[in-house]
C-alpha cells in the first residue's frame, strides 16, 4: 500500500490524476495540499489548506508518504507574467520537491511539458527544464517526469489553440 501527497489536484490534470489514484487499490491514502478548500476530500483522500508557496506550512503533512505528485501550474501560461509563471511553475514545485525529499518521500512525479530544456532559448521550455534539473539534483529514489504536448479538456480553458484542437480532434 502506498500513500501519496499531491499538489495541484484542483486543475484539469490534477483532478484526473486524483480520480485515478482514488480508484487504485494499492493507494491507501492521498493527502492534498491546497491553498483553499476544494471539496475533494473524502474516503481515502484528506485535504490540508496550506500556503503552497511556504514549505514550512505543510512540511508536517509530508511525513509518512512514499510518493508525491505535482501537477501545479498556471492555467494558461500566455496570460501570466513571466514572474507569476516562474513562481507557480518553477519556484513552488521546486520547493515542494525539496520539502518532499527532506521528509523522506522516495518517488516524485511532475507534470512537466514537452520540450523542457534548461538550455532552451524559449522562456517556457527553459523554465520547465530548470525545474526538472533541480528535481534531478535532489536524488529521489525515483523521479517521474511527464511531458504532454497539449492538454485537452472537454471545455475550452486555454484559448484559441485549444478551441482549434477541440474542433478537429476526436
Amino acid at each position: 500500500m502506498v500513500s501519496v501527497v499531491m499538489l495541484g489536484a484542483s486543475g484539469a490534470v490534477g483532478a484526473a490524476a486524483l480520480r485515478t489514484l482514488k480508484a487504485m487499490p494499492q493507494v491507501a491514502r492521498v493527502t492534498l495540499l491546497s491553498r483553499r478548500a476544494t471539496g475533494l476530500a473524502g474516503g481515502k483522500v484528506a485535504e490540508q489548506v496550506v500556503d503552497v508557496a511556504d514549505p514550512a506550512s505543510y512540511a508536517a503533512h509530508l511525513v509518512g508518504h512514499e510518493a508525491a505528485l505535482c501537477t501545479l501550474g498556471v492555467g494558461e501560461p500566455s496570460k501570466a507574467s513571466r514572474e507569476e509563471f516562474t513562481r507557480v511553475d518553477h519556484d513552488i514545485p521546486l520547493a515542494f520537491g525539496q520539502a518532499c525529499r527532506d521528509a523522506g518521500v522516495a518517488h516524485f512525479g511532475l507534470l512537466a511539458a514537452v520540450g523542457s530544456d534548461s538550455g532552451s532559448r524559449i522562456f517556457y521550455a527553459r523554465t520547465k527544464g530548470q525545474l526538472e534539473d533541480g528535481l534531478r539534483g535532489m536524488g529521489f529514489a525515483r523521479l517521474s517526469l511527464f511531458h504532454p504536448s497539449m492538454i485537452l479538456t472537454p471545455q475550452n480553458r486555454y484559448g484559441a489553440s485549444q478551441a482549434l484542437m477541440l474542433a478537429v480532434w476526436p
